[in-house]
């Protein structure tokens, strides 16, 4: 019996994340192959299976993925430390591959537990991270290890960098108008389609109020005190927003 809460399968292989390793076996429980973890990279919290690709993401914040398409899976992709990459203390939570392999949507907690706003696209290729606020509705600066300043960085990203305006400017319009309907939530649930590997869906479930207060800047006054909402205030009760976008790379993600 194999006791482990994170399985994926893929045709006839169920794969298993357990302490320091991901094990493929068939459906009786033979093993087919063990791929090992080092013990830097801590152990297995999230796994996920989308066309022929799989990644886990692991409690010290290292992303890894493979490639099962053949008889021998092979990583397809260098571990990343992504809480390394981040500029504060959150951590990795859950990740999902898209259908090719090239775009990785990462889910992220505050170090006191609460959720992170923010939902990161690590697009593997160029080896940057893009993401989108949902509580600020705005785009997350690129985050990249590369030694390229952020226009070297975009501008790299597109096969036909003439398509760059257009596509920044559909990209802009489309974040404005998104911004209002998922501000003050975060990213709940996140799902790749299994055929168009641009097409993200996001469950963006609302904060806690007192979570959502903090991420808006109260302005101050001119006698410099700063503006409280009484009671009479309160902001309406917020529900649940299902996001459907295409994510391209641009100055802003969608």
């Amino acid at each position: 019996d194999i006791d482990s809460p994170l399985t994926a399968i893929y045709q006839q292989t169920v794969f298993t994340a357990e302490t320091n390793s991901v094990t493929a076996r068939n459906f009786q429980g033979t093993v087919k192959q063990t791929m090992d973890l080092a013990e830097q990279e801590g152990i297995p919290i999230s796994i996920d299976i989308c066309g022929h690709y799989l990644v886990i993401a692991t409690d010290n914040g290292f992303v890894k993925g493979w490639d099962i398409s053949r008889r021998e899976s092979r990583q397809y992709i260098s571990p990343k430390n992504i809480s390394e990459s981040l500029p504060d203390t959150s951590l990795v939570t859950s990740v999902k591959v898209n259908c090719n392999g090239t775009k990785i949507a990462i889910q992220l907690k505050k170090a006191n537990e609460e959720p992170d706003s923010r939902l990161l696209i690590w697009y593997v290729e160029q080896d940057i991270l893009l993401g989108y606020d949902f509580s600020a509705g705005q785009t997350i600066q690129p985050i990249s290890d590369n030694d390229m300043d952020y226009e070297d960085l975009i501008t790299g990203c597109f096969v036909n960098p003439e398509s760059r305006n257009g596509m920044e400017a559909a990209a802009a319009a489309v974040e404005q108008s998104n911004s209002e309907d998922v501000s003050r939530r975060y990213p709940k649930e996140v799902l790749w389609d299994p055929l168009d590997p641009r097409l993200l869906v996001v469950q963006a479930s609302p904060l806690s109020v007192d979570i959502a207060d903090k991420s808006h800047i109260k302005k101050p006054t001119p006698q410099g005190v700063f503006r409280t909402k009484s009671n009479a205030e309160k902001r309406p009760e917020l529900d649940d927003r299902i996001a459907s976008d295409y994510v391209i790379i641009s100055s802003v993600i969608i």
